[in-house]
């Protein structure tokens, strides 16, 4: 997975913290800031997309080589599961 693509996962991180949070502590959030959270998370993926000299492609790696596609989807898991315990570590010590 490409350095932008980890990048664009971990700007997501807001979303995910505060849907583990709403799931494992019952905390309300307002709708306003769930809207914050997806505003945010568009932009970033707009200004990563629309930079000339970022490539965001799952075709090549990092050195511009060609990704075999059993090693996109396994980084792109990874960074699924980067997500998920990392809102549940953040929403686990806040108890």
């Amino acid at each position: 997975v490409s350095s932008p693509a980890t990048t664009l996962f971990k700007s997501f991180k807001l979303a995910p913290v505060m849907l583990m949070g709403k799931f494992l502590g019952n905390k309300s959030y307002p709708t306003y800031d769930y809207f914050v959270a997806l505003v945010i998370g568009v932009g970033i993926a707009l200004f990563m997309s629309s930079t000339d000299d970022l490539r965001f492609s799952f075709s090549q790696d990092y050195l511009g080589n060609a990704e075999v596609s059993s090693a996109k989807w396994t980084g792109v898991m990874l960074l699924c599961f980067f997500l998920f315990f990392d809102s549940f570590t953040s929403q686990f010590q806040s108890r």
